[in-house]
């Protein structure tokens, strides 16, 4: 820092050699706003400096530039080098704040003329360790080391429901038949395509769907139109109402099953859902504890066989797919060792006795499928607590609070800790999410009556709106993840505000 500070007092008063050479002596310590710096290059300066960059850099770069800046570059860039930095773009949330100021000051670094300390603390194998758990959310900003909630939420989930909705749609196959089985006829089909509105164009069902989901909607006072207000349907305020119309708020309508006899979709959801909940929520917890302590233990015995060890069992926890390691789970430890285990191959949270009385609770049916869906997690929080660790081991902090004679117990707990648990809880939210979404064949295999299963079954049916309900449950449980993370974020970060 005084270094610093005598460098800017002696501008322009020693030459550029002295000036270069006592610059490279102070190292990153000068480079106080690299971004700022960056974003004052013009488009030809920034295509050049981006030009010799990975496909990573590069998107950590765009990120930090004016939506219009970075649309402009990539507009000037080939076609496939511009596609591969657009989804990298989207993976940049995973990024610590400490590596994108890292990024930043090695760019400053070049642009100094001095290329032998470009990236030298970032190599590029570094940046895909930190972005292998990196969330799936879209981000079009990511400003002064700020994580912020994509501006653009609303356009986005509008665009994932217009997915949802014609991606299901368009399969093959009469709703309205599949619905009366072999009862049908040509008068009672007619009657339940115009109850639920299958005998509209897709687009003024997509619109029907809309209405439905919002919790402002509008309503026809005719008894003989889809959008009807219905007690049945609708629990509902009323907030304007006219002759032919009423505006009203109301909880979003998922519609009702169409194999479950008009159950709604709602209900079907309330029943499942906590079951999902639970099994993530322990295949987090166990993958949390277990990495975590395998991070710290593989950090602190860096290059030693440990190390080596956890990362070979990572590696493998990380290529195992959910669906197999369930397979080679329940017959290893449900079937063939059952003996030794007392644990089963299939099983719910809640079961009945033999004569079909009473509920209980069966804590054991929840090892299996815990496990199963936790080993991936486990794999990337481990391998991701020990790149964090070894990137915020070098930080000068950490070596300030050696020098003072601080045991390495107290630097890992007390300052080290909480700053490497930025990219961990990143990981974390995403694969909570992901294992609600993933949870599908693990709850199948296992005879887990949760969303997941449920999904399968009705795919099996093609009951639709319980298909689309639970994407979309699914869907707005990532949302309120990501917000949740934000705030987390602010409090483990001291350079990271809320707004």
């Amino acid at each position: 820092g005084g270094l610093g500070s005598a460098l800017r007092l002696l501008e322009g008063k020693i030459t550029n050699d002295t000036a270069r050479r006592l610059r490279q002596d102070a190292g990153v310590r000068l480079f106080e706003d690299p971004w700022g710096r960056i974003k004052q290059l013009d488009e030809k300066e920034l295509l050049k400096l981006l030009d010799a960059e990975t496909t990573e850099i590069a998107a950590v770069v765009l990120s930090k530039l004016d939506v219009s800046k970075a649309a402009a570059l990539l507009g000037d860039m080939p076609g496939p080098r511009a596609r591969k930095i657009s989804f990298a773009i989207s993976q940049t949330a995973g990024v610590t704040p400490q590596a994108v100021d890292r990024i930043g000051q090695s760019l400053m670094a070049q642009l100094d003329n001095k290329p032998e300390r470009a990236f030298a603390t970032l190599p590029e194998d570094r940046i895909a360790a930190i972005l292998t758990a990196a969330s799936d959310d879209l981000r079009d900003e990511v400003m002064n080391g700020l994580r912020e909630t994509d501006p653009d939420l609303a356009e986005r989930v509008l665009a994932g429901v217009l997915v949802i909705f014609y991606l299901f749609n368009v399969l093959p196959g009469d709703p309205a038949r599949m619905m009366l089985g072999q009862n049908e006829d040509e008068e009672q089909l007619k009657i339940v395509q115009k109850k639920y509105g299958f005998d509209q164009p897709i687009f003024t069902q997509y619109l029907y769907y809309l209405n439905d989901l919002s919790p402002v909607s509008l309503h026809s006072n005719s008894k003989d139109h889809y959008t009807q207000l219905s007690s049945n349907k609708y629990k509902h305020v009323k907030l304007i109402g006219t002759p032919n119309n009423q505006l009203v708020l109301k909880f979003p309508y998922l519609r009702t099953s169409f194999t479950r006899q008009g159950m709604s979709v709602s209900q079907i959801l309330r029943d499942t859902l906590p079951n999902t909940f639970v099994l993530a929520s322990s295949s987090i917890f166990i993958a949390l504890i277990l990495g975590i302590f395998l991070g710290i233990l593989s950090a602190l015995y860096k290059d030693h066989w440990v190390d080596k060890l956890i990362l070979v069992v990572s590696t493998l926890g990380m290529s195992l797919p959910s669906f197999f390691s369930a397979i080679i789970f329940a017959w290893l430890f449900g079937f063939l060792w059952h003996e030794f285990t007392g644990l089963e191959m299939t099983g719910n949270l809640y079961e009945l006795d033999d004569f079909g009385e009473r509920v209980h609770l069966q804590l054991k049916n929840l090892i299996l499928p815990a496990l199963v869906l936790g080993v991936r997690p486990l794999a990337v929080v481990s391998q991701l607590m020990r790149n964090s660790l070894l990137e915020v081991f070098n930080q000068e902090y950490i070596k300030t609070a050696r020098a003072k004679g601080l045991s390495e117990k107290q630097v890992l707990f007390k300052h080290a800790l909480k700053n490497a648990m930025s990219p961990v809880i990143t990981a974390i939210s995403g694969w909570f999410a992901s294992l609600l979404a993933g949870a599908v064949f693990v709850e199948y295999i296992f005879g887990w009556n949760g969303i997941g299963k449920e999904i399968v079954n009705a795919l099996n049916t093609l009951d639709l709106p319980v298909i689309m309900g639970a994407v979309l449950i699914i869907a707005t449980i990532f949302v309120l993840l990501n917000i949740v993370v934000d705030i987390i974020y602010a409090y483990l970060d001291p350079k990271i505000k809320l707004n």
